[in-house]
């Protein structure tokens, strides 16, 4: 899963290609946490080239109103521009 969007760092490099580079489900928590990676650009991603930040977004199972990843997605949308930590 990727996305489109334009987030200044903290390295003061602009990412604009995210990727999905991981998800860990944390039953105990009812949450999944996706890991996003941010990219100059698509290019750069399919390059195999290293990403500019790496960042977790936490979805709370009870956020999701949606079924499945059509759901997940939109919460990912959502979330992508309040970045809960960065890696």
């Amino acid at each position: 899963m990727s996305l489109t969007k334009t987030i200044t760092t903290n390295t003061g490099y602009d990412a604009t290609y995210w990727q999905t580079t991981r998800m860990d489900m944390h039953l105990d928590q009812k949450a999944i946490w996706v890991y996003l990676s941010g990219y100059k650009d698509k290019a750069a991603s399919k390059a195999g080239l290293e990403p500019i930040t790496t960042t977790r977004i936490t979805v709370k199972r009870d956020n999701l109103t949606d079924s499945g990843v059509a759901g997940l997605m939109t919460k990912i949308r959502a979330c992508v521009g309040s970045i809960e930590k960065v890696i």
